[in-house]
């Protein structure tokens, strides 16, 4: 099975690079990683798909949409990752604007 960072290294790939695309890839990746290191291995992989599945959404109302379900979900599984991701959400959702505006014409 792929990695869901595979997507994430993708993504990173694919776009411009500049000092604050390289920054955003950072921030996606490290953010990635801690929701991991807060919970079991066994839930790993979910967790892995979920935030993927956020990240990679295709608007910023979408993106809105997937965090609250994502907080939602993961408060009720591992508080402590709901915590994780919500203590960064507004940078989360600042990542996301940043995705969209140089995703325009660029394959996903």
């Amino acid at each position: 099975m792929p990695s869901p960072l595979g997507r994430e290294t993708g993504f990173c790939e694919r776009k411009r690079h500049d000092q604050a695309h390289d920054a955003d890839c950072v921030r996606i990746v490290h953010k990635h990683r801690n929701l991991l290191a807060h919970a079991p291995e066994r839930l790993h992989e979910e967790i892995s798909v979920d935030y993927m599945d956020m990240i990679y959404a295709e608007s910023a109302k979408e993106i809105e949409a997937r965090l609250r379900a994502f907080l939602r979900k993961w408060r009720l599984k591992c508080q402590a990752v709901a915590d994780t991701l919500r203590a960064n959400d507004d940078e989360t959702k600042s990542s996301q604007d940043f995705r969209l505006e140089g995703a325009e014409g660029s394959p996903r």
